[in-house]
């Protein structure tokens, strides 16, 4: 079952229950809107459900309470704001998913715009607009496209088409202000509907930018602080030991959360590839050479075709990763069995990203209208992905510029808490006052090396190590995470066994 589905189920079975609720944000209207329409929930449920969360796992500790002989109070805050962290990390599942779809779909608003007000331009007087944008939507491989498949459906059945596009309300408010202003409204200049769209995205990237270094430090002194805090503090408070691993879902939860709203980029910008993949980066760097030698050559009052095909021997080498691909076209187009509109529409199947397939479809209709004058639409589209990709460069610079210090909390930190967690069984020794000339005989040792407790707090300190660790690495985008945390493991269990002997001979 997926967690969506099983989230929804809580939240629908405290419906009818009249329970307090626990509110950590004011969601915005649409946003309401959005739970009812397409999750058949509401934000009182959510609140409901988490202070159900909240109460369940407070009962879930009640009985380690009573196991735990040190400071009540400070374990009734550390208890206390578990349950509150788990139950904001609930509270917070649906409007991040919410969230996620608003990014997403502001990132290629500018580009529905263009399209359409390039679709507008090649349609008569007399056609219908309204139903022409909700096939457009339609057309698309978007999360809104089967509402507007649903509202074409409902039109076909006798319908009216402004009635029902008006119902629709999608998680970004830009594109319902849009439709609503635009689509549904009266004709405004088109360059006051696209002005300044993303001059507003790329500010926001700009101080996500600025703001990332910083960002990264939290990270990081979490990472490092919070391995180094648990074992002083199993060291003082030893009863905590066989307790240590409900510390270790927090830890992870915590340093997941700061990494997904602090340091993931989930899409603001069009021209932006979040998946850091370097093929695929080669790939889209090489389509966009490919099409801007497109662009000229139309300049040259080149027909479509010809201007395709010019710009493919241009830029045949930088396609090698996608030859396979333009090839196929090519042949399509050189022998006549499709035009250069199935040729593009071929293309878009075959390419499987909506990127490629939204500046493929625009070009299809920026060519139709006017083939001369398309190509100052096209290289305008162009810069802006190109402002994108610069913006991308200088994040990885500042990514880059990171690595040594990630390196260095990789290679320090093992060392560390390995040398320190390893004089752990000597030091609950030391603190009970036993027998130290009894525990230095080999077999006493061997009993000592594989005791519980030495096993707990080696498990425990490990596994703190590595969930920092692999964060870090995915902060600096690393291809070799897995060799990185085999090498930690290495690290860490040999200064452990080394600080442990070492510790008892010395005694």
């Amino acid at each position: 079952m997926e967690m969506l589905t099983i989230y929804l189920w809580i939240c629908n079975k405290v419906h009818h229950i009249s329970l307090p609720k626990i509110k950590f944000r004011n969601l915005k209207n649409h946003y309401k809107t959005i739970y009812q329409k397409d999750y058949k929930t509401n934000e009182e449920d959510v609140n409901k459900a988490t202070f159900l969360i909240f109460f369940s796992v407070l009962i879930i500790f009640i009985p380690i309470f009573f196991l735990i002989k040190f400071d009540f109070v400070l374990i009734s805050i550390i208890f206390f704001t578990l349950a509150l962290s788990i139950s904001y990390r609930f509270n917070s599942y649906l409007f991040k998913k919410v969230l996620k779809r608003e990014i997403r779909l502001n990132a290629i608003l500018y580009f529905i715009k263009v399209n359409f007000s390039i679709l507008k331009e090649s349609l008569s007087k007399d056609s219908d607009l309204i139903l022409a944008f909700i096939k457009l939507i339609k057309s698309y491989r978007i999360q809104i496209s089967k509402s507007f498949e649903l509202v074409l459906i409902k039109i076909h059945e006798g319908l009216i088409p402004e009635t029902e596009l008006i119902r629709i309300i999608t998680p970004s408010l830009d594109f319902n202000n849009y439709m609503k202003n635009y689509v549904l409204g009266p004709q405004i200049s088109e360059n006051l509907v696209l002005e300044g769209d993303y001059n507003m995205l790329e500010r926001r990237f700009k101080v996500y930018l600025r703001q990332i270094e910083t960002r990264m430090s939290l990270v990081f002194f979490i990472g490092v602080f919070f391995p180094l805090a648990l074992c002083f503090l199993i060291m003082f408070y030893r009863a905590l030991l066989y307790f240590s691993f409900i510390f270790l879902p927090f830890f992870f939860l915590l340093i997941n959360s700061l990494f997904k709203n602090l340091i993931k980029n989930d899409g603001f910008l069009f021209g932006l590839l979040n998946n850091h993949n370097k093929l695929e980066k080669r790939k889209f760097s090489a389509f966009i050479f490919f099409l801007k030698n497109f662009a000229f050559q139309l300049q040259e009052n080149s027909s479509p075709e010809s201007a395709f095909l010019y710009a493919y021997s241009k830029s045949e080498a930088q396609l090698e990763l996608l030859q396979t691909t333009f090839k196929n076209q090519i042949n399509n187009l050189l022998s006549l069995s499709s035009t250069f509109s199935e040729m593009l529409d071929l293309l878009k199947q075959q390419m499987k990203s909506i990127r490629y397939y939204l500046i493929l479809d625009i070009i299809k209709e920026i060519v139709k209208n006017n083939a001369f004058n398309s190509s100052k639409k096209i290289l305008s589209i162009l810069n802006i992905i190109s402002t994108h990709q610069k913006l991308e460069m200088k994040l990885e610079t500042v990514m880059k510029g990171e690595k040594f210090k990630v390196f260095m909390f990789l290679f320090l930190l093992p060392i560390i808490i390995g040398a320190i967690g390893g004089l752990f069984p000597i030091f609950t020794l030391l603190v009970e006052n036993l027998n130290l000339t009894e525990l230095i005989h080999s077999q006493n040792l061997i009993e000592l090396l594989f005791s519980l407790d030495f096993l707990i707090i080696y498990f425990v300190l490990l596994t703190c190590i590595l969930i920092s660790s692999y964060f870090f690495l995915k902060v600096i985008n690393s291809t070799r995470i897995n060799t990185s945390l085999a090498f930690i493991f290495i690290i860490f269990s040999l200064l452990f066994i080394f600080s442990f002997y070492n510790a008892i001979f010395l005694l």
